[in-house]
């Protein structure tokens, strides 16, 4: 798309619990960009997902073994496209 900016709303999961931004804002301060995969179209809009897992997803809850950010985005990803995130992204929560 030339000279347009596509404006993408970005959900994460920490201890503020879910946050959204514009952008990749969780991934700012990252030594590498943030990584985008296409997992496909959900007919549900983030303000339905928000509304979904916010009582899943309580500020305070984050757990680094138990309950982190790939386990908020494996449960969006599933609500969304009833797809998994891919178990590479899920060492720590095997550990714990």
């Amino acid at each position: 798309i030339d000279n347009q900016k596509v404006l993408m709303k970005e959900f994460s999961f920490s201890d503020a619990g879910i946050s959204r931004a514009l952008g990749a804002a969780s991934h700012a301060t990252a030594r590498q960009p943030a990584k985008t995969i296409d997992m496909g179209m959900s007919s549900k809009s983030g303000a339905q997902m928000f509304a979904a897992l916010q009582n899943h997803f309580m500020p305070g809850t984050y757990d680094l073994l138990r309950k982190n950010c790939n386990s908020f985005s494996d449960v969006a990803l599933f609500y969304l496209v009833q797809r998994r995130l891919s178990a590479e992204y899920k060492t720590l929560e095997r550990l714990g």
